[in-house]
């Protein structure tokens, strides 16, 4: 019985791809399930559920980006030293569709510091809270990232993916910004400081 060489089977690039790809599906699922909760379009028997899922992913996310960049670290093709994957503007031969992946890893990891328990009651509530509007610019760094550093982003599926995930991002982010201009209107309208 012949013994089944993994290397020849998967490259680093598809573990790169399938690790990046993997950790941005995971933050729109994060990205989106965090904001069906805040805007409570989600009946209250999901959201829950949806509070669930958006932990879980959060970990996985972190984990699959930690893959992503590591193998790329690994890659003969791509051959990118630490100080590469971790300073914008670093590497010489790459442009912003490399900062754009950086930023998009900085916010993720700054949030998910801050939703450590330990610290999220040490920084307080508001803090906390001010930290999680980082995810959505950091969805928006991880898209473009994708699509523009990606090497199969012309494949059907993937382009797909980006086009179905960003679409319905700009809804949700579209009725976040209604929901934010409304209150705002609102607050000053009603306000008792107002002659």
């Amino acid at each position: 019985m012949n013994a089944i060489d993994i290397t020849t089977m998967f490259s680093t690039w598809h573990i790169i791809r399938a690790a990046g790809l993997t950790a941005y599906l995971l933050l729109f699922i994060i990205s989106a399930c965090g904001l069906l909760i805040s805007l409570k379009l989600l009946p209250p028997a999901y959201r829950s559920p949806a509070m669930a899922i958006h932990k879980t992913a959060s970990i996985s996310c972190v984990v699959f980006t930690v893959l992503h960049a590591l193998v790329l670290l690994v890659d003969e093709y791509a051959q990118f030293s630490l100080a590469d994957l971790l300073i914008p503007f670093w590497a010489d031969d790459y442009g912003i569709e490399l900062v754009t992946g950086i930023l998009a890893i900085y916010s993720l990891l700054l949030i998910t510091i801050f939703a450590i328990p330990a610290i999220m009651k040490k920084v307080g509530n508001n803090v906390w809270r001010k930290a999680h509007y980082l995810a959505l610019p950091g969805f928006w760094l991880a898209l473009h990232h994708g699509v523009m550093a990606g090497t199969d982003t012309n494949a059907v599926g993937v382009m797909a993916l980006y086009i179905v995930t960003g679409t319905v991002m700009t809804v949700l982010c579209g009725l976040k910004a209604g929901r934010i201009l409304m209150k705002g209107r609102q607050t000053h309208e009603y306000s008792p400081c107002r002659r």
